[in-house]
């Protein structure tokens, strides 16, 4: 199953059954109220570092492999 609708539709199959496996016996309520008490800007600026965070460390990793070849950014 090389084809790239099969391959979307193994990993959409595989996300689902880990969402389950990793969200079961959650309290949904209690995961709302916390939320919903989160304070926006905070939440945000962690969420921006840790995106580039991990820019950072692909952008090194291209670095350090360039000798072997050329690494894409997907």
């Amino acid at each position: 199953m090389k084809s790239r609708l099969g391959q979307f539709l193994v990993g959409t199959l595989l996300a689902g059954v880990l969402l389950a496996f990793f969200f079961q016996g959650v309290y949904w309520s209690a995961l709302g109220d916390a939320l919903s008490g989160a304070r926006v800007i905070p939440l945000a600026g962690v969420v921006l570092v840790t995106i580039a965070a991990y820019e950072l460390r692909a952008w090194r990793w291209g670095d350090l492999l360039a000798p072997i070849g050329r690494v894409g950014h997907a």
